[in-house]
């Protein structure tokens, strides 16, 4: 199968070389705290019914058979669904939205621990911290907490709304804005997420995480020099930090200072406490490696970055990079396929799962995220289009849509003084695409022309077997006459 676009793919791991490290809210996504809203003041002096009773009471009987407190709360049901009486016949109440929202926050806080060996049920603890912030609307703790879990579960657009509800709710919380910032730059959404660490630096200007953060969005951003000096920065007020050691080799990495890059990342594995144990730190020395030419040590450091966070999306990325160059499509697919729910705004990764998914066949899959990141318009849109062309003319057969898009990407690539070398791979692709319109255009001739000789071979047989039948036919006549 032909993966001639293949070749015109970046190893895209560099870009997501960060794992719990570099990511300042990814160890956990709970924190206890207590409702902040206020407790209203107790109803006022309650008369005890008879169970049922409707005469002048301060609380109301609803069609259901309950009664209404004066302060809007509903009195309890038991297990049968029942209102509840206390001994003395009084109704037995609700507790209050904000006792309720305490409750089901706690009841999340301890869904989302492993305790007694139960496994963490994060499903039901984001069914309670969404309860709770329904109850009471400005629980910024419950909203938080919210936003990191569905962060967590990579729901990036419901973490944003939450996390930007807390931040909101309370302007000084310096962690929203690192969570915040977190969650847009997952989503790819760079801009957005260095203003949100810039507004967090300015309340709190020494703050590692979020310096970092703003490291990490310059880099992303192709500001290399700028995020490099810094990580440097960072590492002058914290040399123990690996999220800016990641940067800082990374920014050498994109500059092709290998040795630089090298030293860094061993620096980091061997003298910062947790470098050992850092997944990002193996998925980076990986990609080192790689770009050295030494494929076999890179796909062990991935492995080993793997072996310590199954969920490390830069060694998921890279070791899929690797089976795409060896054709291993079904392995890279599913490695990209987790990568990309993971990130789902990537477009480094939507573009090699595109490449996954002609591979294996799945054509409608690859066209729709070739699509995507044309639309998108990022720094990824170019080779997007030009894979697109490729799809077009290997798959679809369709060489017209195929050189239209070709020449489209030509003129977006020469835009603004740019240059096309003479032995751009775009130039034999537009050429084999020429050449097969061409070659479809003298076969629909011959066809065409033979199927004309058909017609024409008939048409003369067809007039000479009525010229045949006219003379019988003349010649029977006579004889009859006779």
């Amino acid at each position: 199968m032909s993966l001639r676009g293949f070749a015109l793919l970046a190893l895209v791991g560099a870009a997501f070389g960060l794992g719990a490290e570099g990511c300042p809210m990814g160890t956990g996504t709970t924190t206890s705290g207590t409702a902040t809203a206020t407790t209203p003041a107790p109803a006022a002096e309650e008369t005890t019914p008879a169970p049922g009773a409707t005469g002048n009471l301060p609380f109301e009987l609803m069609a259901d058979g309950r009664y209404k407190n004066t302060d809007g709360r509903m009195q309890a049901l038991d297990g049968a669904g029942n209102p509840m009486f206390d001994a003395g016949g009084q109704p037995i109440w609700e507790p209050p939205p904000e006792e309720q929202a305490k409750q089901l926050f706690e009841e999340a806080v301890a869904l989302q621990m492993s305790i007694q060996g139960a496994a963490p049920n994060e499903a039901a603890a984001l069914d309670r911290l969404s309860r709770a912030v329904q109850l009471v609307p400005d629980f910024s703790e419950a909203w938080y907490n919210l936003g990191r879990l569905q962060l967590k579960m990579n729901n990036l657009p419901e973490a944003k709304r939450s996390l930007k509800k807390a931040k909101d709710l309370e302007p000084e919380r310096i962690d929203a804005y690192l969570a915040l910032g977190l969650t847009m730059e997952r989503a790819g959404e760079f801009a957005g997420a260095a203003r949100t660490f810039e507004l967090g630096l300015a309340k709190d200007k020494d703050n590692v995480e979020l310096l970092n953060g703003v490291a990490r969005i310059l880099r992303k951003q192709g500001r290399t020099q700028k995020a490099l000096d810094k990580a440097k920065g960072i590492l002058r007020i914290n040399s123990n930090s690996l999220d800016a050691y990641n940067t800082l080799g990374l920014c050498y990495l994109d500059q092709g200072q290998l040795e630089l890059a090298r030293f860094v990342f061993l620096k980091a594995e061997a003298s910062v406490p947790g470098g050992g144990d850092s997944a990002s730190i193996q998925a980076n020395m990986g990609l080192v490696f790689f770009r050295m030419g030494k494929e076999y040590a890179a796909e062990e450091r991935f492995n080993a970055a793997r072996a310590l966070d199954p969920d490390h999306v830069g060694a998921m990325v890279n070791l899929a990079y690797i089976k795409l160059k060896n054709y291993d499509f079904e392995g890279a697919r599913a490695l990209l396929e987790q990568a990309h729910r993971t990130l789902p705004g990537s477009d480094a990764i939507k573009l090699d799962l595109g490449v996954a998914y002609r591979g294996t066949g799945d054509v409608e899959n690859a066209r729709r995220l070739y699509d995507e990141v044309v639309i998108g318009g990022s720094e990824h849109a170019l080779a997007a289009m030009l894979n697109l062309g490729i799809l077009q003319a290997d798959f679809d057969k369709d060489y017209s849509s195929a050189l239209t898009t070709y020449n489209k990407y030509k003129a977006e690539r020469l835009k603004d003084g740019g240059v096309i070398a003479d032995d751009d791979p775009v130039h034999s692709y537009i050429t084999e695409a020429e050449r097969a319109k061409e070659r479809i255009r003298k076969k629909a001739d011959r066809e065409a022309k033979k199927k004309a000789r058909a017609a024409e071979k008939a048409r003369k047989a067809a007039e000479a077997a009525k010229a045949a039948e006219t003379q019988n036919s003349g010649t029977s006549g006579g004889a009859e006459g006779q």
